[in-house]
């Protein structure tokens, strides 16, 4: 089953995809097709959309059931944990800053340094490493805030060191992530710090080391939001996306979450979507895949 749903779609698009697919109403066309037509069909809507959004579902062979590609108008398919999720795109108010940037401008221009800069730093000659993990009010760096962060640094020729703390957010908790992780706006009101420290504890913690993580893009893109709230520079680190490395090295996994590859080698994680429980998990994930 394919679905096709699309706004200010061109009428010469319309008809070719009347060939293959049943409008059952104005842009939204269904039926069925196999996988290279469905494939050349994407490319020839890709190609004549235009200003237009497009979004295609069809069913296949994963978890979920079902697998989609979307474009226009800023929508972004992202992989979460191994899951297919979309972000909607948010319309960022302009407020002008003492310095004369708005807050939109400040995370533009740090998305421009992060993009333009090279590697600096990475990993040190004895093959020490650093893995994070990050629990947030939601999926947008832009919106959202952390709550907590985990770290563990690993060194062979001495023992792992930690750090944990929790971030007092800007924003308020959603019930469904205190469901998920067990934060509550109690327990980082209490025992939360300020993001400006956290960030400042959290840079000393890792210094230069790489940094591993499972979804290191989600971790990063909020740490980096994180430091231009708190006016410092982006991460330079070198980092290594152990989600990536698993669907390279692990080809018949049902699915990539992490507690689908840590159950893959035996590794026991002891609370779920707690950013302290899944440091631990990467780390033995990541050394068993450099084995």
């Amino acid at each position: 089953m394919v679905v096709v749903s699309m706004t200010n779609c061109p009428q010469s698009l319309r008809g070719d995809l009347t060939k293959w697919l049943c409008e059952i109403s104005t842009g939204v066309f269904v039926g069925n097709m196999n996988a290279r037509v469905r494939d050349e069909v994407w490319e020839r809507i890709k190609k004549y959309i235009g200003s237009g959004k497009a979004t295609m579902v069809f069913t296949t062979n994963n978890e979920q059931g079902y697998e989609f590609k979307i474009i226009g108008d800023g929508w972004l398919p992202i992989d979460y944990d191994g899951l297919k999720l979309v972000m909607r795109p948010r319309v960022q108010k302009v407020v002008e800053t003492s310095q004369g940037y708005s807050k939109a401008s400040k995370f533009r221009m740090a998305e421009k340094r992060s993009k333009s800069k090279t590697l600096s730093h990475s990993a040190t000659e004895d093959g020490s490493f650093v893995v994070i993990d990050i629990e947030t009010t939601g999926l947008d760096p832009k919106k959202d805030s952390i709550i907590m962060i985990s770290a563990i640094k690993a060194s062979p020729d001495a023992e792992d060191k930690k750090f944990e703390t929790l971030v007092i957010p800007d924003v308020p908790i959603p019930q469904l992530i205190t469901r998920l992780t067990g934060i509550t706006a109690q327990m980082v009101e209490s025992e939360g710090i300020s993001l400006d420290e956290a960030m400042k504890e959290f840079l000393s913690f890792i210094d230069d080391l790489k940094i591993v993580a499972y979804n290191v893009k989600f971790d990063i893109d909020f740490i980096n939001a994180a430091l231009v709230k708190s006016n410092q520079s982006n991460l330079m680190n070198e980092t290594v996306d152990v989600l990536a490395l698993s669907k390279d090295r692990l080809k018949k996994l049902k699915n990539y979450k992490l507690i689908t590859v840590a159950n893959h080698f035996g590794i026991n994680i002891t609370s779920a979507h707690n950013a302290s429980s899944d440091c631990i998990a990467t780390k033995e994930i990541y050394e068993k895949l450099m084995q």
